[in-house]
């Protein structure tokens, strides 16, 4: 499957669910926050906002925690090409630098469940951000209706419902081979 697309899907499914409040928000089901960290081996400043997402991914909170690492490939032009880099996470990250008020592309950049930006090496901030999101309540649902695996492709169908608070919210999915 194909990676951007599966973390695509799961962003509109953690978008619906921490953009708005519904009648079903005041229930104590479990929420998921999903961090995405830009980072590059060609980063100096890099390593301890990796350290850090291993040490969270490690832990143990009130919801489900689901660290990414993003390896941006416009720091391979100084000599060191990382290996894991890749132009689609690059476009990924100035794709949110548009959408989020304020944010900006660097490295090393947490993306919190895709509406909030912050420096990927401070713990501090990260583990407010993460706390406040699974405090946070619904905005509305999602439900996979179905899905068909053929290879590497998947197809999924999705239903969303919104409250009335989500209103102007939009979600794209992109998929491919």
């Amino acid at each position: 499957m194909n990676r951007l697309f599966a973390s695509t899907v799961l962003m509109l499914l953690i978008g619906c669910s921490s953009e708005a409040r519904s009648a079903a928000s005041t229930s104590t089901r479990p929420r998921t926050v999903v961090l995405e960290l830009f980072t590059s081996q060609g980063c100096s400043s890099c390593p301890p906002a990796d350290k850090l997402l291993s040490k969270l991914r490690g832990e143990t909170f009130s919801g489900t925690v689901i660290p990414l690492a993003y390896h941006v490939d416009y720091w391979n032009h100084l000599g060191w090409s990382d290996p894991f880099s890749s132009p689609k996470w690059s476009a990924r990250q100035r794709e949110y630098a548009a959408s989020i008020k304020g944010a900006q592309v660097y490295t090393p950049q947490l993306v919190v469940n895709g509406t909030t930006q912050l420096v990927g090496s401070s713990e501090r901030s990260i583990r407010a951000e993460i706390q406040r999101q699974l405090e946070g309540s619904d905005r509305g649902t999602v439900a996979i209706d179905r899905q068909t695996r053929t290879g590497n492709a998947l197809e999924m169908e999705l239903r969303a419902k919104l409250d009335r608070s989500a209103r102007g919210r939009r979600g794209r999915v992109r998929g491919g081979r």
